[in-house]
């Protein structure tokens, strides 16, 4: 939602000379620093039940699956705007959108709501396994998790970098119409 806004609220700088980069780092910074400050806070502020803290590996691969899952949010949203997709139909350009963010939540709001709470720590417990999967495939232990999140990291940065500083706007950007006498 973070990046929603700020693109929204953004869009009338296309018509600046600023170059799309600093643009794009500007918006994405806070929202990557957030989640990465959000995930080490949850992990060592207090709690009712404390949870043991994960080994290094494992804070390194969650740390990673959260940005990736962000960096493939903000991609799926730039498609919209990008310009080899602009004279695609509506539905086109929003299906990534709906793939990547629709169906994770409502499956996982599904099973958050309709599911006992047993099935609930089934779920999360094959969150958990499909992790390990991903550690016991990784070589190299730490330096290994690291070198493949930095390398998932950078390839979608550069893909969401390339998408959002080739975008076509099909209408010139307008202020929001709050007030009653510019709706006239």
């Amino acid at each position: 939602m973070l990046w929603f806004q700020a693109r929204q609220q953004s869009r009338w700088l296309w018509s600046v000379p600023i170059n799309p980069r600093a643009l794009l780092l500007t918006i994405l910074t806070p929202i990557l620093l957030a989640l990465t400050g959000g995930h080490f806070a949850g992990l060592y502020l207090p709690k009712k039940s404390p949870i043991p803290v994960p080994d290094l590996n494992v804070q390194v691969l969650t740390l990673a699956a959260i940005l990736v899952w962000a960096l493939l949010v903000v991609l799926s949203m730039v498609l919209y705007d990008w310009r080899r997709l602009g004279r695609m139909p509506r539905w086109v350009r929003v299906l990534p959108a709906l793939l990547l963010i629709g169906i994770p939540v409502l499956v996982r709001g599904g099973v958050m709501l309709l599911a006992s709470s047993a099935a609930t720590k089934q779920f999360e417990r094959l969150q958990r396994d499909i992790l390990q999967a991903i550690l016991d495939l990784t070589p190299g232990g730490v330096f290994g998790v690291v070198a493949a999140s930095v390398a998932a990291l950078a390839a979608l940065y550069w893909a969401v970098e390339k998408v959002f500083s080739e975008p076509e706007f099909a209408g010139k950007p307008r202020p929001p119409q709050d007030f009653e006498f510019l709706q006239r």
